[in-house]
């Protein structure tokens, strides 16, 4: 654990150069995001399997669950597949 606090202290300087912490924003910004994109489709993908009609209906109502369930055609390929295994 010292090693990595060692080598983490040697390279706080990267942070401090304004175009690097810059890009080191956005790439945890982006990061970030797409974490929680797949978060959110996992979600709605398990629980698409419940059969609550009210719940059926808010998800076929819904423009931003229907876009993510239909706009992330590898990812829910590779979910349907994993589920028939």
């Amino acid at each position: 654990m010292s090693i990595v606090k060692s080598i983490e202290r040697s390279l706080r300087f990267i942070n401090k150069i304004p175009i690097l912490s810059t890009l080191n924003h956005i790439g945890g910004l982006l990061v970030f995001g797409l974490i929680v994109y797949v978060e959110v489709f996992f979600v709605l993908q398990i629980t698409q399997t419940l059969n609550i009609p009210w719940y059926t209906q808010e998800m076929a109502n819904s423009a931003v669950a229907q876009g993510i369930m239909n706009n992330t055609p590898y990812l829910s390929e590779a979910v349907y597949d994993w589920w028939l295994l």
